[in-house]
């Protein structure tokens, strides 16, 4: 990044570019952190390998953690909770995905869910997980 984008950027945030010692640096601002979203143990039955399932849920992480975001911008001091159960059938799609918790998220994550296509069970029979999510700002 050149030091015009940098000055720029510093400027735009409202920081300061030289402070004159380590005191008077102000730390990033709230909206520079970024919302944490920490996936829990899931608990799944038989015919499906359980780290298949936490590969495809962590690839939808990004989407996942939008669903928090988005609540985030009219409740700035949301956190907590959700926990989703669902189905993955003999074809690998998702189906009767229910969620718990934190309202203003859960019916987002239980979309997101629902649109994530697993391989198909080794045993040709649904498989049923419950999949933590911890959300925190």
């Amino acid at each position: 990044m050149s030091k015009l984008a940098v000055l720029a950027l510093t400027i735009s945030l409202g920081g300061c570019l030289f402070p004159t010692d380590e005191s008077s640096a102000e730390p990033a601002p709230d909206a520079l952190k970024s919302p944490s979203v920490t996936v829990g143990q899931d608990k799944a039955s038989d015919g499906l390998d359980h780290d298949v399932i936490r590969r495809y849920m962590r690839r939808n992480l990004p989407k996942i953690r939008s669903c928090y975001e988005e609540a985030l911008h009219k409740n700035a001091k949301l956190a907590g909770s959700v926990t989703t159960t669902f189905e993955i059938a003999a074809d690998g799609h998702v189906v009767n995905a229910t969620t718990s918790g934190m309202p203003d998220v859960a019916p987002c994550v239980a979309t997101v869910i629902r649109s994530i296509e697993f391989p198909k069970p080794n045993d040709g029979a649904s498989v049923n997980v419950t999949y933590p999510f911890a959300f925190s700002s």
